[in-house]
């Protein structure tokens, strides 16, 4: 079981690196729509239950490259409602995940604002493909000793977070937040989601592939060849070939198809929600072939 998950995250990440772009994550039906209730709407996880917080919790580290056992971020209750930040971990693995270049480009110094002693430092990171962005960072002068590094560190931090389009808060970040403002959220319980993961596996397929024989005319090669996959990568080679076919079939038998294409991914690859690296996949070679209207149609179904 950790022997998949490590593979997962390792094969998460490389579809991740290679984007260049902001970080994305994606979660299935039943999570999205109480995330939606709980965080869109209201901006507060706390409605997630034990199970709902676990799930969201993988499938957001896993959909990012990292391994949730090591705890890439943590739940904080501030000002009543209880979100998520990245802990120390979290942002230096996405800054080499992406390829984030980092630089100090002013400080850290000691600044003088309003006649408070400061330590302050502005970090640049650029990223491969041309995209900069430029974080601040602000540390109080209490700790001669580590106050220079805790200020660099800081800024590397917030313009990590920052260009990859995340928004959630740095661990150094609560510092600053008054202590009466916030207190410990709810811990995340992992076993949750091995529990249903263990009863997915147990119980019988929801949706099998169907017979080539007998499945709609344009679908036939399509199941036929899905059932040839070895490799994951053979999958996005799959969709690619035959995603024009699938178009104007109706759209129950298009998401049969793409459940089916996930399922026999997960299957060759050992991984676990494929839909996410495929999605990431499919998307680096509609650009690496400058075809701008593929990506779309690897989400239509």
């Amino acid at each position: 079981m950790n022997n998949e998950k490590i593979e997962k995250n390792e094969t998460a990440g490389q579809a991740t690196k290679a984007s260049g772009e902001r970080a994305g994550y994606d979660v299935d039906e039943r999570t999205g729509a109480k995330v939606i209730d709980s965080i869109v709407l209201r901006g507060d996880l706390s409605g997630l239950g034990p199970a709902e917080r676990a799930r969201f919790y993988v499938q957001m580290c896993e959909g990012l490259g990292l391994n949730p056992h090591a705890q890439p971020f943590a739940f904080l209750r501030l000002n009543g409602k209880e979100i998520l930040y990245a802990t120390r971990g979290a942002t230096d693995q996405l800054a080499a995940m992406h390829r984030v270049n980092r630089k100090i480009i002013d400080g850290p110094k000691v600044i003088d604002l309003a006649g408070t002693k400061l330590v302050y430092a502005v970090c640049e990171a650029s990223m491969p493909n041309g995209r900069v962005e430029t974080a601040t960072a602000t540390v109080p002068l209490t700790d001669p000793v580590n106050v220079l590094m805790k200020a660099e560190t800081k800024a590397k931090r917030r313009a990590t977070l920052s260009i990859l389009g995340l928004g959630v808060l740095d661990e150094l970040e609560i510092e600053t937040i008054p202590a009466g403002a916030q207190e410990p959220g709810g811990a995340v319980d992992l076993n949750q989601v091995n529990h249903l993961a263990e009863a997915a596996e147990e119980s019988p397929a929801n949706d099998p592939t169907p017979d080539p024989t007998t499945a709609h005319p344009a679908l036939g090669g399509f199941y036929t060849r899905i059932g040839e996959i070895e490799l994951p990568g053979e999958a996005v080679a799959v969709w690619m070939k035959y995603r024009a076919e699938l178009a104007p079939l109706p759209v129950a038998d298009r998401e049969a198809a793409w459940r089916s294409l996930c399922k026999r991914t997960e299957e060759v690859g050992r991984m676990k929600n494929a839909k996410v690296w495929l999605k990431k996949a499919i998307a680096e070679e509609d650009a690496r072939k400058g075809n701008a209207g593929g990506a779309a149609d690897s989400q239509a179904a």
